[in-house]
C-alpha cells in the first residue's frame, strides 16, 4: 500500500512533454507510481491544481538569513525546494538540507575531526 497518493492534478514532470492529469503514489518518501494509484494511507486532493518537481533557486543572498526563524517556509509554499547558498569566508562549508541550503561554521574541520579518516 502507498503511503501517500495525490489525487486528480496536472502533472507537469519537467520533460518538456506536455502536462498530463494523474495521480502520484508515493512511498517511502519516493515517487513510486504516476498515473491511477489504488489506495493510500493519506490522500492530498491535486484537483485544479499543478503537481510539479520542486524547483531550484541556484542563486541566493539569503545567506545571513538562513539562521531565522522560519526561513524558508516562504520559499516552500512557492514550490521552491532546494536553495544554493555559498558564503566564501573561511572556516565555513556549504550544507544541503532537505527544504533548503545552509552555510554553517565548519567545527569538524577545525577541530581536526573527519581528517586522515578519522
Amino acid at each position: 500500500m502507498l503511503d501517500w497518493v495525490i489525487r486528480g492534478g496536472t502533472v507537469i514532470d519537467g520533460s518538456g512533454g506536455a502536462p498530463f492529469r494523474a495521480d502520484i503514489g508515493i512511498r517511502s518518501g519516493k515517487i513510486a507510481a504516476v498515473g491511477s494509484c489504488g489506495e493510500a494511507a493519506k490522500t492530498l486532493d491535486a484537483a485544479g491544481r499543478y503537481v510539479t518537481p520542486g524547483f531550484l533557486d541556484i542563486h541566493r543572498h539569503g545567506d545571513a538569513a538562513v539562521f531565522r526563524p522560519g526561513f524558508g517556509r516562504a520559499e516552500l509554499r512557492q514550490g521552491l525546494t532546494r536553495k544554493i547558498l555559498w558564503l566564501p569566508v573561511p572556516g565555513y562549508r556549504f550544507y544541503q538540507m532537505g527544504g533548503g541550503s545552509c552555510v554553517l561554521p565548519d567545527t569538524a574541520s577545525r577541530s581536526g575531526a573527519g581528517k586522515n579518516g578519522r
